[in-house]
């Protein structure tokens, strides 16, 4: 059975279910949402301080400069299609999840 024939079975045998409230009933009895502790805010604070304080951008960038001094030409290519398909991944599976809980929340 290939792809065509299935969904044209699923699509004759399709049945509703009547929701009757079930799915809004789950939704409201989840637990809202809780922000991030306090203690979370702090390290990142300390961090980032302490990222300015040793000087960390003039080093990050001191860092890059060498790589790019002695990395191979095509690394730069690969590099930058793996970071652009790293945040679209990101982003598409943000914008899945977002779409998901929507879609429960009508």
């Amino acid at each position: 059975m290939n792809d065509k024939a299935l969904q044209q079975f699923l699509q004759q045998h399709k049945q509703e279910i009547p929701d009757n409230g079930f799915s809004r009933k789950v939704i409201n009895r989840l637990p809202a949402r809780q922000p991030a502790p306090p203690l979370v805010w702090i390290f990142a604070a300390i961090g980032t301080l302490l990222f300015f304080a040793i000087n960390g951008y003039q080093r990050s960038i001191e860092q890059i400069a060498t790589l790019m001094e002695k990395a191979p030409w095509w690394t730069f290519p690969v590099a930058g299609t793996a970071l652009v398909a790293v945040f679209l991944v990101a982003f598409l599976w943000h914008e899945h999840k977002t779409t998901v809980s929507l879609s429960f929340n009508r």
